[in-house]
This record gives C-alpha cells, structure tokens and sequence, in this order.
C-alpha cells in the first residue's frame, strides 16, 4: 500500500485537514466544531423552516430528505448539487475485504457481552493465530468503520423481512442516559404467522433536544417501512428521566401511554418510602421487594406489610414471563384493589391506603383506554370473573364494537365490499342476507363469548398458544387478538438491558460506537 495512503487514513491530524463542509448544509445553522467528528450526530437548524434536522457530518442524509420533503423549490440549488457532487468527506480508504471469521468474532463478542477491547489484547491476538494462522489482524478502525457498520446492515434486512410480513405492531420508546448522555431506543414488539411474541430494536440515537424524536421516529418507520401498521406506543425511561415532556409533543397518531411495568415500580417505591412508622421495627426490604423483619418471626406488622405487598411482587414477575402481559394489566388492577380495599377495611393500615392511592394516579388512566379491558376479554383464561356480574353485557358490547370498528378499517383497506343476497320473501317482506358484512364478525365475536363464559381458569394456560390453535375458528377475530396482544406495557427487565450492557462492554469510556454495538446486541439473534 502507497505510504501516502497509509498517512492520509491513519494519522488524524492529517486526515481532519481534508475535511470539507456538504453543501447541503448551506440550508442549515450548525456547530461547525463537528466538521472535526464527522462520525457524531448533531442538530442543525433548517434556515428555510427552523424545524431542527439531525445527522452527521459523514452521513447527511435526513439533511438532504428533509430539504426534499419541506422545501422542494429549493432543492435546485441545494438538493440537486448536492447529489450530484462527490458527496465524501475525502476520497475514499481503500476497501478491505471481510471475512467471515472476522464477522464472526465481533458479533460472538457482541453476543457475549465482551469488551471489544480484548481484541488489542496480545494475548488473545494470539490465541487467535493458534486457532487459525489465516485471521486478520483487528484495529479499531476496521471493527468501527467496517465490521461493525456490516454487522448493522446484514442485521437491518432480517429485520425488514420480519415487519414486511405483519400487518400491525407496537412501538416501546425508552429514554435513558449514560455519563449524562441521553439516548432513545426504539423498540418493535409484534406477533408472528406462527403465534410468536417477536421483539426488535429498530433504532437507538443520543438526543440533544427532546424536539428531535419525532423527526428520529417519523424516519425510522420510513426506513423500515412500517408507518402505517403502528398501532400503539408506550414510553418507558430505564433511569427515571421525565417523560412528561417527550409525551406532549409526540406526534404519532396512535394509541399512547407510559409504561405500565415502570408505573408499577414506582407505586411499590412510594409505598416504601412510607413505611416510618416501621423505620423503629427496622423492617427492611430486599431486592424484589420482599419485605422481611429482623425481629421474631410473629411480627404481626411485619406480617401484614408483607402480606400487602406479595401480590404487587406476584405481578410483577408474571408482567416479565407472560409474552401477552397487556391481557393482564385490567383484571390485575381491579384486583389490587379489592386486595388493598380488604386491609383498609380491616386492618387499617396507612401503608394500604397509600398503595391505592398510589394505584389510582399512576395506573387509573388504564380504565379510560378501551385496549386494556379488550386485551382482557380476549383472553379467555379469566373468563368475565374479573367483571362485576352487572357490568358483563356492557364490556362484551364493549369488545364487539372494538372487533367491528377495526374489521370495518380492514374491509376497506383491503377494498372488500359487502354483498347483500336477497332470500325467498313475501311483498310485505323485506329480507336479505349479508356477506362479508357486520353479521359475519358480529357472530364470530359471540361465538367466541359463549366459550368464555363456559372456559374454565388452566394455570397452565398460554395465552398465544390457545389462539394459534384456534385460528382458523376465529378467522376475523385471530387478526385482531395479533394486534391488540402485540401490545407492549414496557417490561421491566428489557428496559434496564441498556445500561447494564453499556456496562458490561465497558462503553462509558468510548461511546463512539455505541449505538451501532447497543444495536446488534438486542437483535444478536439475527447475527
């Protein structure tokens, strides 16, 4: 390789030298400071519209869309050079080709939560030349600039296939920070052909101004093709940020709320926290919220706070198992109550009335969203015992209707009509029959209700399984239940896997990667 080359790739200094401004960026107001990290994403306002555009120095692409969406008739002078100019920073580094092994290492790595770092380990160097003379020798400039960026790609079209073959799926936003860094993971969570739970993640960004997200949002569903099968979105902070704000200003149209798993853990630490009356006991808690008392084992008290609390804990670990946990949360909530409105009434205890005050503000809004108490009555293993028996016909004119609004969408999407065929009647009668009409789903529905109503409650009873096999009995219904039961509530042991790998890869001192790594390790099953 020419020694000039080598100079010109290898040495930063050198390198920065030749680096140029876009001209697409001449729409833009910019930190020219990030003409030195042409890796970085940044925020740059459109001198056109003043709506705030982020991406890097290397990549402009969201520049030049939103150039191309808002502001056509400049994309003459802009747009149009911009394309047609040699749109690299400098000419290009010579191409090395990757080898499957190298690949291959990487994503195990990745897979395993091993730092990266362990391949500048001579050590390990050379286990890998015992075990194979042939590997390549890593640097850091090609696991960045090369395998890594290939890893994504590959990773990026399984994902794409998988979104292709579904109609309709659910969005988890998780805003979290790292070294004071934020950063927004978005997450797909959807149910296959085959009944499974599928969960990706599409995208995860730093944000420098909560403004962006809908901008990073509205080009994610573009990029993987899916902005009309969003069905709901539910947001969710890993490390407590405020999610108030990003809340207001969201503008997708679709069903939105906080996560219900983060809600819940908030309500078990305001109880807690309440506890002074039993500081004096000493009655301490352990990591699941167990509670538990150093004194005798009789402790009334303790006996009774620890009897409060076992159904919260009980629920949580069902919210990480069950694969179609929105099912639950409805029947959960109103059991919860009857379970703290028996210790109020009986026990009197203070920490009771703040855990259903506490259930009431941050878990009430589920009472208002039809989609909970839906997921609910498709789910046949409760059977309508978490109803009151008054309240029974209005929740099953409640689901039928949800059931006919969305098979009317899908009629009409997919351009099929009703056809009415006259039957054998008098002069006097006016008779028809319809096809592919409200009748047909409106019987499917009731049928389906009969069996409810007879089902009796299976502890070992699975959700997905149970519609997979009767698919082809509820061919209408099925389609719904796909959607409604993709529905995320944010489980809670998804949203810490951010940070705890941030932490295991050793990334807060080199972040330069690490949405690309954070990336590849969520979706490692399709390295």
């Amino acid at each position: 390789m020419d020694s000039s080359i080598k100079r010109k790739y290898f040495v930063p200094g050198l390198y920065q030298k030749h680096r140029r401004v876009p001209k697409i960026l001449n729409n833009y107001e910019f930190d020219s400071s990030y003409l030195q990290k042409p890796r970085e994403n940044f925020t740059a306002k459109c001198k056109l519209c003043g709506k705030t555009v982020r991406a890097s120095m290397r990549v402009t692409t969201n520049f030049v869309n939103h150039v191309k969406k808002f502001h056509p008739s400049s994309r003459n002078d802009s747009v149009n050079s911009f394309l047609s100019e040699d749109k690299t920073l400098s000419p290009p580094p010579p191409t090395v080709q990757l080898s499957s092994l190298d690949t291959q290492i990487v994503s195990t790595l990745i897979k395993c939560c091993i730092p990266l770092a362990v391949l500048d380990m001579s050590s390990f160097k050379n286990l890998l030349i015992q075990l194979n003379p042939e590997v390549s020798i890593f640097s850091q400039s090609k696991i960045n600039n090369q395998i890594i960026p290939h890893l994504v790609e590959q990773t990026k079209i399984q994902i794409l296939d998988v979104l292709s073959q579904t109609s309709s799926l659910s969005l988890v936003l998780d805003y979290w920070s790292v070294n004071d860094t934020k950063y927004i993971s978005i997450h797909s969570n959807l149910i296959d052909t085959e009944w499974k739970q599928q969960t990706v993640m599409l995208d995860c960004q730093q944000i420098f101004n909560i403004e962006d997200i809908n901008y990073l949002l509205e080009n994610c569903l573009m990029e993987y093709k899916i902005t009309g099968k969003v069905y709901s979105l539910c947001l969710t902070s890993s490390n407590g940020l405020a999610l108030k704000p990003i809340m207001e200003i969201l503008a997708l149209d679709c069903i939105k709320f906080y996560s219900c798993s983060m809600l819940l853990d908030k309500i078990l630490n305001h109880g807690l926290k309440n506890l002074s009356q039993l500081q004096s006991k000493k009655l301490v808690s352990d990591k699941n919220l167990n509670l538990k008392s150093d004194l005798d084992s009789d402790c009334e008290l303790a006996e009774d706070i620890s009897a409060i609390y076992r159904p919260f804990n009980e629920l949580k670990d069902d919210l990480e198992k069950d694969s179609a946990s929105v099912s639950v949360i409805y029947p959960a909530f109103k059991g919860l109550q009857t379970h703290l409105s028996y210790f109020k009434k009986f026990k009197e205890h203070d920490v009771a009335k703040e855990l259903e005050k506490s259930l009431e503000e941050k878990l009430g809004f589920i009472k208002s969203m039809p989609v909970f108490s839906v997921a609910a009555m498709l789910n046949p293993n409760f059977g309508l015992s978490w109803i009151d028996e008054q309240d029974h016909s209005s929740y099953e004119k409640m689901v039928t209707n949800e059931f006919l609004k969305e098979a009317k969408v899908s009629r009409e999407l997919n351009y099929v009509k009703d056809v009415k065929i006259s039957a054998p009647r008098k002069s006097y009668l006016c008779l028809s029959k319809t096809i592919g009409g409200d009748n047909e789903y409106s019987n499917e529905m009731n049928s389906y209700i009969m069996y409810v109503k007879a089902f009796s409650y299976d502890e070992n009873f699975r959700l997905l399984d149970f519609w997979k096999s009767n698919e082809k009995t509820y061919p209408h219904l099925s389609n719904f239940v796909r959607k409604i039961l993709s529905v995320s509530i944010g489980l809670s042991n998804r949203d810490k896997l951010s940070q705890d790998f941030v932490h295991k890869m050793d990334l807060k001192n080199d972040m330069s990667n690490l949405e690309s790594i954070l990336f590849l390790k969520f979706n490692n099953s399709y390295l």
